[in-house]
């Protein structure tokens, strides 16, 4: 199945499924926030992990604290046998989204790693510009 936006009464979320806006969300005042697709060193590559097409895997589960979780995903455009999957947590009650991606393969393809070629991890986990707006309440990594 596509990926059809979410909603809730404080937030809305798309798929525009580039590099610079893999996933988007709206508040009702009508602030927009644009999440850049992540980047990883994958087997002495860099690839920005943008896929082909994004749907939905499974049924929404909900939460025990109340929150729901969405599952997204779908082969990376420059190694297809790899999946870029998106999980995103959202309460009715919160502006708040919680996500999450993971790299998987798939079944029976070749080993990938991720590769430190400089020495460094090699990872732009999102990129959001955030240069427009005058208060930061907060953006929480963990």
């Amino acid at each position: 199945m596509k990926a059809t936006p979410l909603q809730t009464p404080l937030l809305s979320i798309h798929f525009p499924g580039t590099a610079e806006a893999l996933w988007a969300c709206a508040l009702p005042d009508g602030i927009r926030q644009t999440v850049a697709a992540p980047s990883f060193e994958i087997d002495g590559r860099r690839v920005v992990s943008v896929p082909t097409e994004i749907r939905r895997e499974g049924e929404p589960r909900p939460l025990p604290q109340g929150a729901v979780e969405h599952v997204f995903s779908g082969p990376l455009r420059d190694f297809p046998d790899l999946r870029l999957r998106l999980v995103l947590r959202l309460a009715e009650d919160s502006p708040v989204v919680r996500f999450r991606y993971d790299l998987v393969a798939e079944p029976g393809t070749p080993p990938h790693r991720l590769t430190k070629s400089d020495g460094a991890d090699a990872i732009d986990y999102f990129g959001a510009d955030v240069s427009g707006y005058p208060l930061h309440r907060e953006i929480r990594l963990g």
